[in-house]
C-alpha cells in the first residue's frame, strides 16, 4: 500500500477541531531583503535605519500572522510575502 493512499476498507472521518478560547502562540522566523534606494533620506531621516527596518518588519508580521486563522498561516506563505511586501513598500 502507498503511503497517503487509503486502504479500500479504511473509513475516512472528519474530526472537528474546537478552536482554541486563549490565544494560541506562533513562532515565526523571517528574512528582510532591503535596498536603500535614498542614502540622503536613509542617513537623515533614521537614526538607525537596521533597527527601524527591523521593528517595522517584525510589527506588520506580527499583524498578518494575526489577521489570519492558523492553517492559513501555516501553508501560505506566499501571501503572507505579498501583503508584507505591499505593506513595507508604502511605509519605506
Amino acid at each position: 500500500m502507498t503511503v497517503g493512499t487509503p486502504s479500500p476498507l479504511a473509513t475516512i472521518e472528519r474530526i472537528p477541531v474546537p478552536h482554541p478560547t486563549s490565544k494560541t502562540v506562533v513562532t515565526v522566523d523571517a528574512v528582510v531583503y532591503y535596498q536603500a534606494t535614498d542614502p540622503v533620506k536613509l542617513k537623515y531621516n533614521v537614526a538607525n535605519f537596521i533597527m527601524a527596518a527591523t521593528k517595522l518588519a517584525q510589527t506588520n508580521l506580527r499583524n498578518v500572522v494575526g489577521d489570519m486563522q492558523l492553517d492559513d498561516a501555516l501553508t501560505s506563505r506566499d501571501t503572507i510575502n505579498a501583503e508584507l511586501r505591499n505593506i513595507l513598500d508604502e511605509a519605506t
